[in-house]
């Protein structure tokens, strides 16, 4: 157990240290807020869809139908990502299950991202137990990790993903070997809407970390050098 996290990069001072980023008042009502604005854009977008299915049976013009085909299609891509929002701040009853499976799962799903922009995924599972998930949060937010360290590595590069353990924490860190996060941004990397890339909502940490530490009673916490790369860091509690 010992070897496996020290090989990790853990050790108990940065158990401590991670403590520095739980989350504060502040973000705690920013979440509460935002899964009752998310739970509330569910019936306009279910009237946009009804409207959207009314002009494709009404129309005579096939551009027209063309048109509401497409408003369709992103109603319904837009419901996906408010009911995928809908796990993580309202998410479902946790369950006994192995989080390396989980990974893996996830790195499956994204090993032809990795290919296409030559990226070397590499997975290193030392942990083979079982602990209280919500399999969706969790599955999201490991997801969200990996997407990022893929988005910063624009001329390929390499992400490493390993699971172990202490004593009392399931481990896990995801490093990558991309641009690093400015000195300035560091602190505010886990707010809402302040690390922001373009095209993204800013909400991503944020929702990671609300995951991590809210949902999951975890840390999660970072290493940054520029130049070099980054290391997110997660530990949960195994009971």
């Amino acid at each position: 157990m010992q070897a496996s996290e020290n090989a990790m990069g853990f050790g108990t001072r940065d158990i401590i240290k991670c403590k520095n980023v739980e989350p504060s008042h502040k973000m705690i009502a920013t979440a509460e807020l935002m899964a009752a604005a998310i739970h509330d854009l569910k019936n306009p977008l279910a009237s946009i869809r009804g409207l959207g299915q009314l002009g494709m049976l009404t129309s005579s013009s096939k551009k027209e139908r063309s048109y509401f085909e497409r408003i369709i299609k992103q109603v319904d891509s837009l419901n996906t990502s408010v009911i995928d929002l809908l796990s993580v701040f309202k998410p479902e009853k946790s369950v006994r299950a192995n989080p390396s499976l989980i990974v893996k799962e996830v790195l499956d799903g994204l090993r032809a991202t990795c290919d296409i922009n030559n990226i070397k995924l590499v997975f290193r599972a030392e942990y083979k137990g079982e602990i209280n998930l919500h399999i969706k949060v969790f599955k999201r937010a490991v997801e969200n990790l990996v997407r990022n360290a893929v988005l910063v590595l624009t001329n390929g590069g390499k992400i490493e993903i390993y699971t172990g353990e202490n004593d009392n924490y399931f481990l896990m860190s995801i490093k990558d070997n991309g641009p690093g996060i400015p000195d300035d941004m560091k602190e505010s990397v886990f707010q809402p809407f302040v690390y922001q890339r373009k095209d993204g909502t800013g909400l991503g940490l944020f929702m990671v970390q609300h995951a991590i530490a809210e949902v999951h009673g975890g840390k999660i916490w970072f290493e940054s050098e520029l130049g070099k790369g980054t290391t997110f860091y997660i530990s949960l509690p195994k009971d």
